[in-house]
């Protein structure tokens, strides 16, 4: 005989009892089972269409969301344009005034019809002469720019050094300092305005037509008038520190 002895389970028979209860946990299972797959009663496809129609209109409502936010961002947009335009406005005013506030001090490059005088020393000197009297020296130029703002100058330059309130005109032997750089003879004066009145101040200024007359036909110093349509005179660029002079408030 085989050591392993084969094992049976003991026939058991089922009674009523058991039976009975089989088929009522079969039937409340059964019940159990159609509920939660159809609650309250719908069927399946109708559960279904619900829950699209509410996933639908929740994100209808998000979009119209969304729709008005891009609106009310669409409009803070241009009321910032609308400022930045203002703000431009007043900047390009500003900048403008500026601008002009440096063009008449001096500062920016100018351009406009005018005169131009160039004056230079006489060609020959005579052995006896005093050589410092066929010379150009400071005070013929000064005499020459005097005539010229005068005459309603706008703008004036010497050998392309732009003049303006703190110009400063100065003999340093056979040169001449201006802005504080050397420069020599020729000397161009060039003067932006209206040419036919500045001319005619140079003509009715003593200083000048004695300049003309005196220092041109007796000596034979140079000293030639011409018109301009066209001329361009640079800014200044020297210094313009104030040691003394403050704003009065």
């Amino acid at each position: 005989m085989s050591p392993f002895r084969r094992l049976r389970w003991p026939s058991v028979r089922p009674n009523r009892f058991q039976i009975s209860l089989t088929l009522v946990l079969l039937v409340v299972g059964l019940i159990f089972g159609i509920t939660v797959t159809t609650p309250s009663g719908e069927g399946p496809s109708g559960g279904r269409q619900t829950n699209l129609i509410d996933a639908v209109e929740e994100l209808t409502d998000e979009r119209q969301t969304l729709v008005d936010r891009l609106s009310g961002l669409r409009d803070e947009v241009a009321d910032v344009e609308r400022d930045a335009a203002s703000d431009q406005g007043v900047l390009t005013a500003f900048t403008e005034e500026d601008n002009l506030i440096k063009a008449r001090a001096g500062l920016l490059a100018v351009r406009g019809p005018g005169l131009e005088i160039v004056l230079d020393d006489a060609p020959v000197i005579p052995p006896e002469e005093n050589p410092q009297d066929y010379v150009i020296h400071d005070y013929d130029l000064m005499v020459v720019v005097n005539a010229l703002w005068s005459g309603g100058a706008e703008a004036l330059s010497i050998n392309d050094l732009r003049v303006v309130s703190q110009t400063a005109v100065r003999s340093v032997g056979s040169t001449i300092l201006i802005n504080s750089q050397l420069t020599a003879a020729p000397f161009r004066v060039e003067a932006i305005g209206d040419p036919q009145l500045m001319a005619i101040a140079l003509q009715e200024d003593s200083a000048t037509s004695g300049l003309i007359e005196d220092a041109v036909d007796r000596l034979g110093l140079v000293v030639d008038v011409s018109e301009s349509d066209d001329m361009v005179l640079p800014g200044y660029t020297g210094s313009l520190n104030f040691n003394h002079a403050l704003l009065s408030r």
